[in-house]
Formats: structure tokens, sequence, C-alpha cells
């Protein structure tokens, strides 16, 4: 059991670590870089769909998708099959931010390794640490 808890503080301390970078180089909060990487891979995205994934309030929503609009990362448009429905999605520089938090290494060593952040390795995916760090606590 405490190598189990040890194991998970570990995986929680460096999900922190990767969040701080994360938030450092795109200015963006994790919540609302979430919103970035599940527009990316589910475009476009109702409102709804979206509060679902997040686990947040409606408002807490509302707020993230006006901070995002503001910033010119996403456009929000009525669903031409459902005029009640605001299809979210990705603009260009949405694009952009996801790009570069999914090339973030996952560790300073990884960060050496590669010259990040001067030659930045796109095959470095933060969502695949993430999964692995969920391996990690499963096993």
């Amino acid at each position: 059991m405490a190598s189990q808890a040890e194991t998970l503080i570990g995986v929680l301390t460096e999900t922190r670590k990767l969040e701080k970078r994360l938030e450092s180089l795109t200015r963006l909060s994790s919540d609302a870089l979430l919103v970035l990487l599940l527009l990316h891979t589910r475009r476009p995205a109702s409102v709804k769909e979206l509060t679902g994934h997040l686990g947040v309030s409606d408002s807490r929503t509302s707020k993230l998708l006006c901070l995002l609009e503001d910033r010119g990362f996403i456009t929000r448009r009525i669903s031409v099959a459902d005029r009640r429905v605001e299809q979210i999605s990705l603009t260009p520089r949405g694009d952009h931010i996801v790009e570069i938090a999914l090339s973030v290494p996952a560790s300073p060593q990884e960060e050496a390794s590669t010259g990040w952040p001067l030659n930045i390795e796109p095959s470095i995916n933060v969502l695949g640490i993430l999964i692995g760090c969920a391996a990690l606590i499963c096993t």
C-alpha cells in the first residue's frame, strides 16, 4: 500500500509540474488548455459536450469559452442541424497552441535530451505521458 501511495504521489507531483510548464508556455490555465485539446480531438464540439468532458459547471465552461474566444483560439457557430446548439471549433491560432502544448517534454531530462525549447520535438506527446502515468497507477 505504501508503494502505491508513493507511486501516486510521484505521478501527481509530475502532473503538477507538467501543468505548470504548460501554463507557463501557453499562458493558459490547465482547464483552458484542456478545452483546446478536447476541440483538437473532437471538432467541432458543443458546449454541452465540453462541459461533460471537463467535469465543471456550465458557468465555468462559459467563462473558459469567452476567454478562449477573446484570445482568438476558438470560434462559435450555431449548428445547422439544430439552431439551439452552439458548435465550438479551433481557429488556426488555437491549433498552433495545441501543437505547442503537445510538443512539451515531460521532464527536465527529456528537455535536455531534445534541446527543447530551442528545438521543439513534435513527437513528444503530453497526452501519451499522462496515459503512461495512469498505467503506472494501475500496475
